[in-house]
């Protein structure tokens, strides 16, 4: 019986490595994609002769959409019967394929390239919740999956992939974005069908409806003021982020440096979500949560004031400190303050407004002001909205009792699983 139940022991370990391996190999390949469809968005979009003004409405429109769209996927999830995660990934990883490639290779009137690519990037954008509540299953069922470290090494092939994707468009053309995206594409749809399905992700028997995200938002103010304030902070960031192609020409690049400016926002986002696990041990996701909004201020701050490439790259990397801290601790913040038939539904709630409502608005309002009133004015108001974020998120308490309220409850979960397993092994030797 020992042997037996050391052999079980041996298989879920092996078990778990597998998953954390294909975990991580998830946020890679979804990383690389999005860098493709979305991080050159304004450059490929540009590229089919589309305005400043005409890609603000492609990449905003998809955020807009994404609002509604967001949370009607995860209710799905929560829903219906049998339908999952990964089927849920699956299914949009197949649309959105098929969609790019007409996008790419057959020639399209401006206003057909608006249409499909925002329906092309609000269904993209709603894969990222849904991969993030996948890897909350796998680590509260007990899985040894370290989020921090395969969303920060996502980061680094996001980073890798910027610098690869610049130098090709500059040797070659914008359009080989589509084939690059296409096979990434295909090598996301391979690991996603090799995953194990978390056992909790459809939708069982005696399984609680989920809340609906109004009754969410008031039964947790300090949920409410983040989504808030974070989503003012994030409308700046996606001004920054989609029209970075504009800051690097206005200040004497490239496509190419473009390529390497793309590469240091990602690349510096790893040093902080290698170390999240570290942090939210130490101090909470509250405070942590409230440090990260300072940098979403100081970085439009430091590229309005840029006077060269140089300075404005310091203020590319400080979205280490920015978007680098709140990713990871926001996902371990809707973990520990909402209940598991809530979770989903929660993180999504907070891709809704920053990726949907943030990015709807910013890049609407950055394209539209960049034709009138110029790039400079505009990087200007991206400082004064960021500080407005910024006080609404100071305004959350911290609780005295400390940062490891129901922090550890995922290796508690763990450690529950890992017992019942011995339990399992001991009853069937």
């Amino acid at each position: 019986m020992h042997d037996i139940r050391k052999d079980k022991e041996e298989m879920r370990r092996i078990k778990s490595v597998q998953v954390r391996h294909q975990y991580t190999l998830l946020q890679c390949f979804y990383w690389v994609s999005s860098c493709a469809i979305m991080g050159f968005a304004t450059v490929f979009l540009q590229y089919k002769g589309l305005s400043n003004t005409l890609v603000g409405m492609s990449v905003g429109g998809a955020a807009f959409i994404s609002i509604w769209m967001q949370p009607f996927l995860a209710g799905l999830v929560g829903k219906v019967r049998g339908l999952s995660l990964k089927k849920m990934i699956l299914l949009i990883i197949l649309a959105v394929t098929s969609g790019y490639l007409v996008l790419g290779t057959v020639p399209l009137p401006k206003m057909a390239i608006v249409g499909l690519y925002l329906v092309l990037n609000t269904l993209y954008n709603s894969i990222t919740p849904l991969i993030t509540a996948m890897g909350m299953e796998y680590m509260n069922q007990g899985y040894e999956v370290n989020f921090c470290i395969s969303r920060g090494l996502g980061s680094v092939s996001y980073a890798v992939s910027a610098v690869v994707l610049g130098q090709l468009v500059e040797h070659f053309f914008p359009g080989i974005l589509t084939f690059v995206f296409a096979g990434m594409e295909l090598l996301l749809f391979a690991v996603v069908v090799s995953m194990q399905e978390p056992e909790s992700s459809a939708v069982k028997e005696e399984q609680e409806p989920s809340s609906s995200v109004i009754e969410i938002l008031k039964g947790n103010r300090p949920l409410l003021l983040f989504v808030a304030g974070f989503g003012i902070c994030y409308m700046t960031s996606s001004i920054l982020g989609t029209y970075m192609i504009n800051i690097v020409r206005e200040l004497g690049g490239t496509d190419g440096t473009f390529g390497i400016a793309a590469f240091f926002c990602a690349a510096s986002e790893m040093p902080a979500m290698f170390l999240c696990n570290y942090l939210i041990r130490k101090v909470s996701c509250k405070k942590l949560l409230k440090l990260s909004s300072v940098f979403f201020v100081l970085r439009p701050l430091v590229i309005f004031l840029a006077p060269n490439l140089a300075v404005a790259f310091l203020g590319f990397a400080l979205q280490s400190l920015s978007f680098g801290i709140f990713t990871p601790v926001s996902v371990f913040f809707i973990n520990q303050e909402l209940k598991e038939k809530d979770r989903v539904v929660g993180q999504t709630i907070f891709g809704m407004v920053t990726v949907g409502v943030g990015s709807c608005v910013g890049n609407l309002a950055g394209g539209f002001l960049m034709d009138r009133i110029g790039l400079k004015t505009t990087l200007g108001l991206c400082v004064i909205f960021a500080a407005v974020g910024f006080l609404i998120t100071q305004r959350v308490k911290v609780e005295d009792a400390g940062p490891r309220r129901r922090i550890l409850q995922i290796e508690d979960n763990r450690a529950e699983n890992k017992d019942h397993q011995r339990e399992r092994g001991k009853d069937e030797g």
